[in-house]
């Protein structure tokens, strides 16, 4: 009977502890773990080679964002091991609909991916690997396929990390 109650008392302690890092949950080292919904900011008007000058520094470039132009935020949900993205990561439009489906590992995009268009559609699909180029299955708006594309891997990249 005691046997029983120390497994029920350690059985609870551990549902409690999921429940307390079941969304945006970080571990004693500080390292997200778990589930977690993140928010996208991409602003709507960029201003690129900004040049400043000072007295001290000299002459300074920097990239200068305007964000009071009607930025567009998009959530984004998937799960953290050891503070780095792992598995399927979701973005969603305004809409709730899936914008991005990306493969992470070790915290880069590696593996299938897929772009959707607003309405839900299937935009494009491939495989990111460690080739410069991804073979690309293209769709229109209405989800009719296209066909198939030679991308350059950093394009696919930077439309996942920065638009």
């Amino acid at each position: 009977m005691k046997s029983f109650a120390i497994i029920l008392l350690l059985l609870m302690s551990q549902i409690s502890f999921a429940q307390v890092l079941e969304l945006n949950g970080i571990d004693s080292l500080g390292l997200k773990q778990g589930k977690w919904e993140e928010f996208k900011l991409i602003p709507s008007k960029v201003i690129v080679n900004k040049v400043l000058k000072d007295s001290i520094n000299g002459v300074q470039i920097i990239n200068d964002y305007n964000l009071l132009d009607n930025p567009v935020i998009f959530v984004t949900k998937g799960y953290y091991f050891n503070g780095l993205k792992t598995g399927i990561w979701k973005e969603f439009w305004k809409n709730d609909s899936i914008r991005i489906s990306v493969n992470y590992l070790n915290g880069v995009a590696f593996g299938e991916f897929k772009f959707f268009y607003p309405n839900g559609n299937l935009m494009m699909e491939g495989i990111i690997t460690y080739s410069k180029y991804i073979m690309v299955n293209m769709y229109n708006k209405q989800g009719e396929f296209l066909g198939l594309e030679k991308e350059e891997t950093i394009s696919i990249m930077e439309y996942i990390y920065v638009k």
